[in-house]
């Protein structure tokens, strides 16, 4: 084999693809040194890679990798690659990045002498062709810019793409949608400013790798049979014969898929699938031979029409003596030319077939829509704040008067604490673009941080704010913490867990009580007198035992009927804390909250609220599908390591008992997932269990917010009276999120425009008709409880269920409809017994 010859100004990049067959859970495979090494072997005269990158397919099983454990398995693998490739690369390497979803992975090094001093702002990106983007099927990428090394040399853009696409031969039209699926949604944010809006594509590169298992196989043809196939792969003649059935190279032809891209000579091996396990030469008979595991490119010097790339295959080949697999692995090592620098752009790119490129709105799908509830706040948030610090919205024609910037203000209770990004949802450093954010990751998991800590440490970020002329945005779906900073005369709250110093009007002397609380007083029984005039700290509150919180819940129903109602017995911590109002105050907790819907608020400064809404049916899908995507990111890992940590041993958290009512435990995934990481062994089923149960409660969490703002939030607006210091609320509706610019992004910065010019008119501002719908609708009330007497089964331990929706749908389960039927049963053979026992008499008497 003859060495090319090497430009001075071309980079030499080794990848190697292997698709694993689910094994990564199995300990490392062999060694790797014949994956990843071939060439250091083959000729002395070829010179070692600038950039090396290893992908993987179908590292784990699904369930597994939803546990986070691909990251062990990569953490494993990354440390056997690069001793391997440092000892037989000739110099240090450096991981530069690495991207994981599911059982897809990439990993990326280059070489500390030459190029990876010159690598810069380095991105990852994934994305899943399964349903809601799951699955062990789609792309992982990684993607980095190389500053030129020559003066007025080009600046080049590298983008690794590692695909597994759609299995099985008869699977076709969907592996080429796979592909396209993959171009529009496996997105980057942009390195420049492009003139149409939105994302980079990986087509945004100056040189494009694409490999990995994608699954195309040999086209059927008559008379060729399997032991054919077998018999023509071990020949060059054989396999070019072969070659010509390779349902990729034909569709590669036909401009169906993978436009643009080239490939070596992949005849110049066999087929690298699909072989007995054990085997280095053996085929099973369960598939045709085919080779589905391919590396590909392109660089902007290749001409649209050229059949062959300016990128040189320096070596193409697979390698026999991997067995654990029914996949071969496959390496290439390809020699790619700088190019010459583009007039007016920063490095130059390819272009993208126009068949694959998305509207300018598709920027809005889910990946850049982050908030706790998926509406968007947190997007909508940061627009607010670039278009003030870069007064960028000229298009519109807006003065955002003497405001020089803007600064976020967090108001999500459990983004406060640090870590647990992927489970608390948290913007990245990307996403924020820049803009600072306050009040996020400042206190350590260990720590209560309570809304009074946080008004006080909020108003000092807003006074700092508007020292600087920094518009505040406060942005989160702890509506409570908001409703609170805004009116500061109606703290006093139901669901308020300060501790009891810390509240308002807290007197040494007994408080007069209304006549309602002492009437109700003096009929209790004594044992429950006795419970009130002792009730257990909140603090204390997980540990009650089933007994004493249904008495605890017993007593409120005595002195407070509607909260009686409205908390379920197992709720201690609420049903505690409306006791202890009781007590404080000397008025029924229910009371005290009708008065404070009666209050008039007054608002600490003039205030503009955004509420983002999307209708149910459309945000309950988007919530469902984000929550896939957590799993998917290593959610289940952070939890696990969480609850490591407060285990405080290597022993395992199998036995924590974990207070999910406080702290950072509060976050919607630690007690849906705690019967599923506290067993050794636990099962697919168990897993989709508490995911399906992470998705619900998300959901809830989506409807409580909305009932607070409807419930709590419109109520002090529309109370404020004649204050001249007030605050207005415009809701936008985020229901269609490919009309997000002009509906949301657009609307919200006109509205903030009258606000800081004092244009505004109105306390309510409904700029849509579902705008008009909600803000012209009656207040929606919380929902009691009812207990089930049918389903209960001990009456100290009553079966509660919250009226309307819940309540229908109990009322429909499998288990309510037997427990019915068995008593309906029941009732019926005792009423057929009585009977005949009164036939019986009367006979008797006759």
């Amino acid at each position: 084999m003859t060495e090319p010859t090497r430009s001075t100004r071309s980079t030499r990049v080794q990848i190697a693809s292997y698709n694993t067959n689910l094994q990564g859970n199995a300990g490392l495979p062999q060694d790797l040194v014949d994956w990843l090494a071939p060439t250091f072997r083959t000729a002395s005269t070829v010179e070692p890679p600038d950039i090396v990158a290893v992908g993987f397919q179908e590292l784990l099983p699904l369930h597994l990798a939803f546990t986070g454990q691909s990251r062990h398995v990569v953490d494993s693998r990354n440390q056997l690659i690069l001793k391997e490739v440092q000892a037989h690369g000739g110099g240090e390497y450096t991981l530069v990045a690495r991207s994981v979803n599911v059982g897809v992975a990439l990993l990326v090094y280059a070489r500390d002498a030459g190029i990876g001093r010159r690598i810069t702002d380095v991105q990852t990106s994934w994305t899943g062709c399964g349903p809601l983007w799951m699955g062990n099927k789609g792309a992982v990428a990684v993607r980095f810019r190389v500053k030129a090394e020559e003066e007025g040399a080009a600046d080049e853009v590298f983008t690794f793409v590692d695909v597994h696409l759609t299995a099985h031969t008869h699977n076709l039209a969907q592996r080429l949608h796979d592909y396209i699926h993959i171009v529009r949604t496996l997105l980057f944010p942009p390195f420049a400013s492009k003139a149409a809006p939105g994302p980079d594509t990986i087509y945004d590169s100056t040189h494009l790798f694409l490999f990995g298992d994608l699954n195309f196989r040999l086209i059927k043809k008559d008379g060729l049979s399997f032991s054919s196939i077998q018999e023509m792969s071990n020949s060059p003649d054989g396999r070019r014969k072969l070659a010509e059935l390779d349902e990729l190279t034909i569709e590669m032809r036909n401009g169906n898929v993978c436009n643009g891209l080239h490939e070596g000579d992949f005849s110049s091996f066999k087929p690298s699938y699909k072989y007995l396990l054990n085997s280095e030469s053996e085929y099973s008979p369960k598939r045709a031979p085919a080779w589905t595991d391919r590396i590909l490119f392109s660089t902007t010097s290749d001409a649209s029409t050229a059949t062959k790339s300016n990128i040189k295959p320096i070596i193409y080949t697979s390698v026999p003596s991997y067995t654990t697999s029914d996949h071969k692995p496959v390496v290439a090592i390809l020699d790619v030319p700088s190019p010459l620098p583009a007039p007016g752009c920063a490095f130059p790119v390819l272009a993208a077939p126009p068949a694959y490129l998305q509207p300018a709105t598709f920027p809005n799908i889910s990946r850049y829509t982050v908030g706790t509830t998926g509406t968007g706040k947190s997007q909508l948030g940061i627009e607010l704040a670039l278009a003030l610090q870069r007064q960028s919205s000229s298009h519109l024609g807006l003065d955002f008067g003497r405001w020089k910037g803007a600064k976020v203000i967090n108001a999500d209770a459990m983004q406060v604490y640090r870590g647990l990004d992927i489970v608390t949802n948290k913007v990245t450093e990307e996403e924020k673009q820049g803009v600072e954010h306050l009040l996020m990751d400042c206190k350590d998991p260990s720590e209560e941080y309570f809304v009074s800590q946080w008004i006080k440490d909020a108003m000092k970020e807003i006074e700092r704010c508007h020292e600087q002329d920094q518009l505040p945005i406060v942005v989160g779906g702890t509506t409570y913490w908001i409703q609170h900073l805004i009116f500061p005369n109606r703290l006093v709250s139901l669901t308020e867990d300060e501790a009891p110093s810390d509240l308002p009007e807290t007197r040494d002397e007994e408080p007069k009580l209304s006549p309602v609380v002492a009437t109700a007083l003096s009929t209790l029984p004594d044992d429950l007198k006795q419970l009130y005039s002792h009730l257990p700290d909140r603090s204390q509150s997980e540990a009650c035992s089933d007994e004493a919180a249904f008495a605890l819940h017993t007593l409120l129903c005595k002195l407070d009927p509607p909260m009686g109602g409205r908390w379920h017995w197992k709720d201690t911590r609420k049903v505690l804390r409306s006791l202890e109002i009781i007590k404080e105050s000397g008025q029924r907790a229910s009371d005290v909250n009708s008065s404070q819907d009666e209050t008039v608020g007054m608002a600490r400064f003039p205030t503009l609220i955004y509420w983002l809404y999307a209708k149910p049916e459309l945000l309950n899908p988007r919530l469902d599908a984000r929550v896939d995507k957590m799993a998917q990111r290593g959610m289940l890992d952070e939890i696990m390591s969480m609850r490591q940590e407060v285990a405080g041993s290597s022993e395992g958290p199998d036995s924590l008992d974990l207070d999910y009512t406080r702290g950072i435990f509060q976050t919607i995934g630690f007690k849906e997932f705690h019967d599923y990481l506290s067993i050794p062994n636990p099962s697919p089923d168990l897993l989709h269990q508490s995911v399906e149960q992470m998705k619900h409660g998300t959901r809830k969490y989506a409807q409580r917010q909305v009932r607070w703002i409807q419930n709590k939030l419109l109520p002090a607006i529309r109370s404020q009276g004649t204050h001249t210091t007030r605050a207005s609320l415009a809701l936008l509706d985020a229901t269609d999120l490919d009309a997000w610019n002009s509906t949301v992004r657009d609307t919200g910065l006109n509205i903030l425009s009258d606000f800081l010019n004092e244009k505004t008119k109105d306390d309510l501002m409904a700029p849509s008709p579902v705008a008009e719908d909600l803000l012209s609708g009656t207040r929606v009330m919380a929902r009691k409880r009812r207990i089930c007497d049918i389903c209960t089964v001990d009456p100290s331990k009553p079966v509660m269920i919250e009226e309307g929706n819940e309540w229908q749908a109990h009322s429909r389960s499998k288990a309510h409809r037997n427990r019915a039927g068995r008593e309906r049963r029941i009732a019926e053979q005792l009423a057929q017994r009585e009977e005949k026992q009164r036939l019986r008499a009367l006979e008797r008497s006759s």
